[in-house]
């Protein structure tokens, strides 16, 4: 369910990959690679996600409304054999939600504030914390907190079992994307639930040795 604020605060703005930003990862609670559109207007939430994306969205991320950047992407190309650029899919949807200023992050990107600009759209940064509130962990935060230490604390002893018993293996097999503390999160089929993510493609498999990963 996505968090209710008061509809006299100012319209907020993130864009960002909430892989990456932790304030689009808190506004949203959903792991995304790409940059993507948070807009809170009127003290509700909405998250502008790709197709790709879209189901997943409807399903994990805390909005009040989850549309579709496609929709106005063919908008705002129309007939035009060229697909326009994400900025100018940004303006042309804070356009049509009547948004004429917005606060935005310290690190919110200079091209995208830019073209906003030129779109008559007035940003300013905040000055300090986007969410002051992330500063004080909730509890159900700290106890994933301790659930990922515990976690960690399995794996890193798997993978000193491992590199100890087995035979010796060069640092492609031990780095990332399967990371020391993932090993006993996937021994434990546990890994999904709490954000102990492989690279893209990464396969877990089990040997002789230990807990390995193939990197595809």
């Amino acid at each position: 369910m996505a968090k209710k604020t008061s509809s006299k605060q100012p319209t907020r703005l993130i864009v960002a990959a909430s892989d990456h930003d932790p304030d689009m990862l808190y506004a949203t609670r959903m792991f995304v690679p790409d940059p993507f559109i948070w807009l809170e207007q009127n003290g509700k939430r909405m998250s502008v996600l790709s197709d790709l994306e879209l189901d997943r969205g409807k399903k994990q991320a805390e909005a009040d409304e989850i549309v579709a950047y496609s929709q106005f992407e063919k908008e705002l190309q129309g007939n035009a054999k060229r697909t326009p650029p994400f900025e100018k899919v940004l303006a042309h949807f804070l356009t049509k939600r009547a948004v004429r200023s917005a606060v935005v992050p310290s690190n919110f990107p200079l091209g995208y504030a830019e073209e906003l600009g030129r779109a008559s759209i007035k940003l300013q940064t905040t000055n300090g914390l986007f969410f002051p509130e992330r500063e004080a962990k909730t509890e159900d935060e700290l106890k994933s907190m301790r659930r990922a230490l515990s976690i960690t604390e399995k794996g890193m002893a798997r993978a000193i079992e491992v590199l100890a018993d087995g035979p010796p293996l060069t640092l492609a097999e031990v780095r990332p994307p399967l990371l020391p503390g993932c090993l006993g999160a996937a021994r434990l089929h546990e890994a999904p639930v709490f954000g102990c993510r492989l690279g893209h493609g990464a396969k877990v498999r089990s040997s002789a040795t230990g807990v390995r990963s193939d990197d595809h």
